[in-house]
């Protein structure tokens, strides 16, 4: 009897210590990287450590995102998203943490001039803008200058409230000149016949032109969705994907617990099977009484 109330008493306590783990704010570490695309869509990365775990992390992010995902050790994690004041909650068992935040609301644009804006910075923050811009104004004047892998990046410090003025520049196409057929002279005796050769580099460069724009385009298509139909010839998708998706035909839409029940598919492969599908266009997802629903994307 003794032994049986020992037990029962370190599991109370071991309970006890847990939910203590999980209600105190940990202390977090790490930086951030800001991605931004021609179309204005900006990509945040935090790339945090946790002090101690487990326990409970409170993040602010960018409010009104389109898409959030919370990675602990590699694998996706539930959590908790105010879109209004972009607050971020989850319980983190490990140290190494990425959350990946997608906004459209970070940056605006008045006639050609594109602004981003962010802060005030929590942590340390490098920031890219797309190839073809061109900076005209930042704020701080205080940061660094990067290049990594050919991109050029500009690092803030914690604390920091950046604005970036730029426009995008498109790709400049050299005119080609208009051949011009000077009248040939009616051979004679005397005068063999001239055949007026056009040279080869105006064709060359048109061709090159068309393999960049259409190099160009393609990358477009992929960062900012394509329709369905070009995205599966690109990414075939597997029979899970398939079950995912007729799963939502069927019952027009559904939380990530219920597909998980309709399918029979595990945890962590479903939320990367439905963050995959979101990235592809094929599904969208939604905030319902704090709960994310799913459905299938419908074509336009």
């Amino acid at each position: 009897m003794l032994s049986h109330m020992k037990v029962s008493m370190l599991v109370f306590v071991a309970a006890v210590i847990v939910m203590l783990a999980f209600s105190v704010a940990a202390e977090v570490s790490g930086y951030s990287i800001v991605e931004v695309y021609p179309d204005g869509l900006a990509v945040v990365e935090y790339h945090l450590k946790v002090g101690v775990v487990p326990s409970k992390v409170y993040l602010r992010v960018p409010p009104q995102a389109i898409l959030v995902s919370v990675y602990v050790d590699g694998e996706p994690v539930a959590y908790d998203y105010n879109a209004v004041d972009g607050s971020l909650s989850f319980a983190a068992t490990a140290s190494n943490v990425l959350v990946r935040v997608y906004s459209l609301a970070l940056t605006s644009k008045e006639g050609i001039v594109w602004r981003l804006n962010l802060g005030p910075l929590e942590y340390t923050t490098m920031v890219t803008l797309p190839r073809e811009a061109v900076i005209m104004s930042v704020k701080p004047e205080q940061y660094n200058v990067r290049i990594i892998e050919g991109r050029l990046y500009l690092e803030f410090s914690p604390g920091a409230t950046v604005s970036i003025d730029y426009t995008i520049v498109p790709a400049v196409t050299t005119p080609q000149p208009t051949p011009t057929h000077p009248t040939t002279p009616t051979p004679t005796p005397t005068q063999p016949e001239r055949r007026e050769e056009l040279p080869l580099w105006p064709i060359i460069a048109l061709a090159i032109v068309v393999i960049a724009a259409a190099a160009a385009a393609l990358l477009i298509l992929r960062r900012r969705g394509a329709p369905a139909s070009a995205l599966i010839e690109a990414e075939s998708l597997d029979e899970r994907d398939k079950q995912i998706i007729e799963a939502l035909r069927s019952h027009g839409e559904l939380t990530a617990s219920e597909i998980m029940r309709i399918t029979g598919i595990p945890k962590t492969p479903l939320y990367r099977k439905l963050e995959k599908l979101e990235k592809l266009g094929l599904i969208t997802s939604t905030l319902k009484a704090g709960v994310k629903v799913y459905r299938v994307k419908e074509a336009k």
